[in-house]
């Protein structure tokens, strides 16, 4: 990213690239038209998408498109675009993989009732406790995502978003 920064590449373009290519993914994730994603990238970006897309579930890459997605504007009106588009990549490189939580348990007293009280009651009945999950779904919401998006040295002449977008699910050494 640097070095097509260092070379004029417009961080708006390269930006705009990257959610395209999250866009493709998203649309091959689930189950959409593969004659979407084809008209609009090469065979090649194509298997780099295809084989992306089995390394992470579908809501860690609509998450990436989502940072990305609002720090594109943001990034045409920034002072130190590098600098904002690094934020966003390094963003999405220290999010933890999306892993779903078992329901919370409402606390209990030592005979096991729950003693969460109800707060639209009052007098003896607020003292009754309530049992079953503290949240209508019933489930805590997931964890932040973590993963890796690592980007290559893209040349200032020809962005390749299928290169960076290949290095979502990839390691996070370089960081």
């Amino acid at each position: 990213m640097r070095e097509a920064y260092r070379n004029g590449y417009e961080l708006k373009n390269y930006c705009r690239g990257i959610l395209e290519g999250l866009y493709a993914i998203l649309v091959l994730k689930s189950g959409g038209a593969e004659s979407t994603v084809r008209q609009s990238v090469s065979e090649e970006e194509l298997h780099v998408y295809r084989e992306v897309s089995r390394e992470r579930e579908m809501e860690e890459f609509e998450l990436f498109f989502q940072v990305f997605h609002h720090g594109y504007e943001a990034l045409s009106k920034s002072p130190v675009p590098r600098i904002w588009l690094e934020t966003l990549v390094m963003k999405c490189a220290t999010a933890e993989t999306l892993v779903p939580l078992a329901p919370v348990p409402p606390p209990t007293n030592s005979s096991g009732r729950n003693t969460v009280q109800s707060p639209t009651h009052s007098g003896p009945a607020a003292s009754e406790t309530r049992s079953g999950p503290t949240s209508s779904s019933g489930s805590a919401p997931p964890p932040p995502a973590r993963g890796s998006l690592l980007f290559g040295s893209a040349g200032a002449s020809r962005f390749n978003p299928s290169a960076a977008v290949a290095s979502v699910a990839a390691t996070d050494e370089q960081w």
